[in-house]
């Protein structure tokens, strides 16, 4: 696990021992759960999953084995895994989520201080920008781009409730930037959109 170069704590160590004690047959029917899961919703949203080719697999590290298996069963539905880090970076992060494979946070009241990040430079200029420099990387990966099935999320519970701080030294957006920000999502998911129509692609999370 240390290979991720993601931080690794007694959770993930007792998350994967737990897991790596399990037989064989609980394993393939956690797998099997998580990937039908995703199968049935392309069913009942009757979507055709024969025209995609991707499946973006996010999870908490630990649960290698149980993916191991769901890569072979999305393999059979003609999906390849994509694996992303979660975000780090101020403009690609959403706030203090984690979107991605990860381990635990060091220090949640740090991530959740440095959550607004972005607003040391959010403006229209940086705006136009992103939204410029979205729509050039779309438009030259729009192959990859409609093939792209949707993500398939392994969710964690039962972690013991983090209540964080308002620190009055933490970034925040102003009223001005807020409305900045909703225009730049709102321009990124139209551009998104087209190249990844919403009447596509699918779904999953469990936990």
């Amino acid at each position: 696990m240390y290979k991720y170069g993601e931080h690794i704590s007694e959770s993930e160590i007792k998350i994967a021992k737990y897991i790596n004690s399990l037989p064989e047959s609980k394993i393939k029917l956690m797998a099997d759960t998580y990937t039908e899961a995703f199968y049935r919703g392309f069913e009942s949203a009757n979507i055709d999953i024969t025209k995609k080719n991707i499946v973006n697999i996010r999870y908490t590290i630990g649960f290698e084995r149980v993916i191991k298996v769901a890569i072979d069963n999305f393999d059979k539905m003609g999906l390849k895994p994509v694996f992303n880090r979660y975000a780090v970076k101020s403009y690609a992060k959403r706030q203090h989520l984690r979107i991605g494979y990860h381990g635990s946070s060091t220090n949640k009241q740090f991530d959740y201080d440095h959550r607004f990040d972005i607003g040391l430079y959010l403006n229209e200029e940086y705006v136009e920008k992103k939204a410029e420099a979205t729509g050039k990387i779309y438009e030259k990966l729009k192959d990859l781009a409609r093939g792209y099935a949707g993500p398939a999320v392994i969710s964690t519970f039962g972690e013991t409730p983090f209540e964080p701080e308002n620190i009055a030294e933490a970034i925040q957006l102003t009223d001005e930037q807020k409305e900045i920000q909703n225009d730049l999502r709102n321009r990124l998911q139209v551009i998104n959109y087209e190249y990844v129509p919403a009447d596509e692609f699918s779904f999953t999370i469990i936990a």
